[in-house]
């Protein structure tokens, strides 16, 4: 069992971490001010979040308007198709099997004559 000055000691190290952690954390903000490059950048950045969004809100009406249900159009787009070459080049091979079945042959020629079974022997008539 720990004793009190034992726990006090703990606490006491714990307490003094705390208060290194906060010294390093006003040094750094001390040292690393923002200079005009980064605030720039940082606007660039959030100029360019704000074009996507537009433009993937332009994406959205114009899929709403051409939209046709069982019609998937990126499906066919040269990336998309890129794509699945660079994943998994086997892709292409699940799709070479012909969409109809295909014809039922003719009928042979044996198949209007009666197949006869062989004759049975008998057991008693077996060589032995």
């Amino acid at each position: 069992m720990a004793t009190c000055p034992e726990k006090l000691l703990e606490q006491f190290e714990e307490f003094e971490l705390d208060l290194e952690v906060e010294d390093i954390l006003k040094k750094v903000k001390e040292e690393c001010v923002l200079d005009q490059g980064v605030t720039q950048f940082g606007q660039q950045l959030k100029h360019r979040e704000e074009e996507k969004r537009a433009a993937q809100r332009e994406r959205e009406v114009l899929v709403e308007q051409q939209w046709t249900p069982g019609h998937y159009p990126h499906l066919t787009t040269d990336w998309f198709i890129e794509g699945l070459d660079y994943c998994c080049g086997y892709w292409r091979y699940q799709f070479k099997r012909p969409f109809t079945l295909p014809p039922v042959p003719p009928p042979s020629p044996d198949a209007c004559r009666k197949k006869v079974p062989p004759p049975l022997q008998s057991p008693s008539r077996t060589p032995s």
